[in-house]
């Protein structure tokens, strides 16, 4: 949102303002239909990378409304986001390939495997990417497939069969 009390996010001119008149965004957005989700206080709303979203007013009168933003990409994907590119910022990823900027470095390896580069969970959060190679080739096999039907627009994991 750009809040400007939260350290980091910065305002986005043209797209943080919540005032339909003076965001950008808003005539894109009213080219389509809108649906309206209502939520309480700690539910959590899923939706693929492509939809066009955005909050309305947060009825809470002391602060913003928070997000947690978690990106699924397949692990073999050349990905050019998710790390600064600001070479004079200190918080730059140095797993930014200076020629190609491929960011691919900077994610870590929730399952499966790749012949990429990728980071390493900080915290030593369980995943595929603390794996050996080998234990994480043979994992790979049977991981699930996870992908949005696109005439059902259901998400779902779908393991695959180990026979």
């Amino acid at each position: 949102h750009g809040d400007g009390r939260l350290e980091g996010i910065e305002y986005i001119s043209g797209a943080s303002d919540p005032d339909d008149d003076s965001n950008d965004l808003s005539r894109i957005a009213d080219r389509y239909p809108q649906l309206l989700a209502p939520l309480e206080a700690g539910d959590v709303v899923f939706f693929g990378g492509h939809v066009l979203h955005r909050s309305k007013d947060n009825f809470t009168t002391d602060r913003f409304r928070r997000a947690f933003v978690g990106h699924y990409c397949n692990a073999r994907s050349f990905t050019q986001w998710g790390a600064n590119h600001d070479d004079d910022d200190p918080h730059t990823a140095p797993s930014v390939d200076p020629e190609t900027r491929m960011t691919n470095g900077s994610h870590i390896l929730a399952r499966g495997d790749t012949h990429l580069p990728f980071a390493q969970p900080t915290f030593g959060t369980p995943c595929t990417a603390l794996l050996p190679v080998e234990e994480r080739r043979k994992e790979s096999e049977y991981a699930a497939a996870m992908m949005a039907d696109m005439d059902s627009d259901d998400m779902g994991a779908k393991p695959a069969e180990p026979e």
